[in-house]
């Protein structure tokens, strides 16, 4: 079982367990919502391999990933080539869109689904947050051993703070959009796009609440969450040369 302690596998773990109670809730479409997946994952191992030759264990896994958030985003049953577009653009982006010297400026997952939106007109879907308290537990339990959950509380809080000062000071369920459970556990946390301490990781992880709240306002037709998270993954090296003259 030592497998269990690679954060990845656990990752993977998580997403399939989002993935099993999905296909619990819509039996009838079960076929669907597998043949989704799978093809996502398989295009994105492909998609690794075309753009960084032969790939490491670690690096088939967060391609693995990548493909699994894309499928889990997208509706179920959407046409096979906005999939694989999505899916390619979002492994390609971890080559082609990099910091001088660094590693890849987007969250790939991100980046390819807003890519998507903006090619095909899509909308996001979000089904892969099939179940909330699987996304919390056991996607806490993830981030409090990666050291990431101020990225998810100071998302959150500052999601909050955002969506309340656009409302003139009322809330609601709608209004916070607590269903981006599922990106706030598992998207805006991703290790190579986010600062790894904690001053940095508020300021991102409110950047980005902050941002979406905004976006979710003002720009209709993409999801603010995306666009927020992508122009923080921007701004990160200026975070960490701030934190670095602390």
């Amino acid at each position: 079982m030592s497998f269990l302690k690679n954060m990845k596998v656990r990752i993977l773990l998580l997403l399939a367990a989002l993935f099993a109670v999905a296909v619990y809730r819509n039996s009838g479409e079960a076929g669907v919502y597998l043949s989704q997946c799978v093809f996502g994952v398989l295009t994105a191992i492909f998609a690794q391999c075309a753009f960084f030759g032969n790939a490491s264990k670690t690096s088939l896994q967060s391609a693995a990933i990548t493909g699994m958030i894309v499928a889990m985003l997208l509706a179920p049953g959407i046409d096979g080539r906005i999939l694989w577009v999505a899916v390619a653009a979002a492994i390609a982006s971890k080559s082609l869109a990099r910091f001088p010297s660094g590693p890849h400026m987007f969250n790939p997952a991100a980046l390819g689904l807003v890519l998507a939106t903006c090619l095909f007109g899509n909308k996001i879907n979000w089904w892969g947050l099939s179940n909330p308290y699987i996304a919390i537990v056991v996607g806490g339990f993830i981030l409090y051993r990666l050291r990431r959950l101020s990225l998810v509380f100071s998302y959150i809080l500052f999601r909050m703070v955002g969506a309340w000062i656009l409302n003139a000071g009322s809330l609601s369920i709608d209004t916070l959009a607590l269903h981006n459970l599922f990106f706030a556990f598992i998207m805006v946390v991703e290790p190579k796009t986010t600062p790894s301490d904690r001053w940095s990781q508020w300021r991102f992880g409110g950047g980005v609440g902050l941002l979406s709240a905004l976006s979710a306002t003002l720009i209709s037709g993409f999801d603010g969450d995306l666009l927020a998270l992508l122009a923080m993954n921007l701004v990160r090296p200026l975070l960490r040369r701030q934190s670095t003259c602390r």
